[in-house]
């Protein structure tokens, strides 16, 4: 997955080189973050290392309803588009194939964070950026060849979103149950909003 960027940027002639000027697009979209609802605020000390990127990160619920986190549980990595040539490492739900027959459909545990609750914790993104791949085999989304900045966003769910049947449950999708709450992949990519931290430089 991580390789392919790095793969496309050496290749030197033919059909290869054409494959890979096509881009793969995000299924997430870091955009409008001006746009970004205040009700939930996420800061983070960023440490960027050679070989990775540490983030120590505060999460707030400042709102005044519970909100539900889960998605990936590893950072991965998109364009920011804010920011030239930057990414953004999130944990997200991503959008689930439609074109795929799947057995169970993906779940992902999720964890509430109330009114007022914070959580802290860390994460940290290997270089070269691991970025999305839907599927093995499926090529991965397109980042910057030298990325200038990177910054991290973490998915939520209000809890006011949720449709009654569409709610947190002990089903994983395999009818069986299991510790925690569950919820749908694709549901999740479809009513997430992004809490991000301030885009931090790369350097050199």
């Amino acid at each position: 997955m991580v390789g392919a960027a790095l793969v496309c940027g050496a290749l030197a002639a033919g059909a290869l080189v054409a494959a890979c000027s096509r881009s793969v697009p995000s299924p997430i979209s870091v955009t409008e973050l001006g746009d970004a609802s205040l009700d939930v605020v996420l800061t983070a000390e960023t440490q960027v290392r050679e070989d990775e990127v540490v983030f120590t990160y505060r999460l707030e619920n400042r709102g005044h309803e519970s909100v539900w986190l889960g998605g990936s549980e590893r950072g991965l990595a998109v364009p920011d588009d804010t920011t030239r040539g930057g990414v953004a490492v999130v944990r997200a739900f991503f959008p689930v194939r439609t074109d795929h027959e799947w057995l169970y459909p993906p779940h992902s545990e999720v964890s509430e964070l109330v009114a007022g609750e914070v959580e802290e914790g860390e994460l940290t993104a290997e270089r070269p950026f691991a970025s999305f791949t839907d599927l093995d085999g499926d090529r991965a989304v397109t980042l910057p060849r030298s990325p200038s900045s990177v910054r991290l966003c973490v998915a939520y769910v209000p809890d006011s979103s949720f449709d009654p049947e569409w709610r947190p449950s002990d089903d994983d999708g395999t009818g069986a149950g299991k510790d925690g709450l569950w919820i749908e992949q694709q549901t999740g990519s479809l009513m997430q909003r992004l809490a991000c931290s301030e885009a931090v430089p790369l350097g050199g």
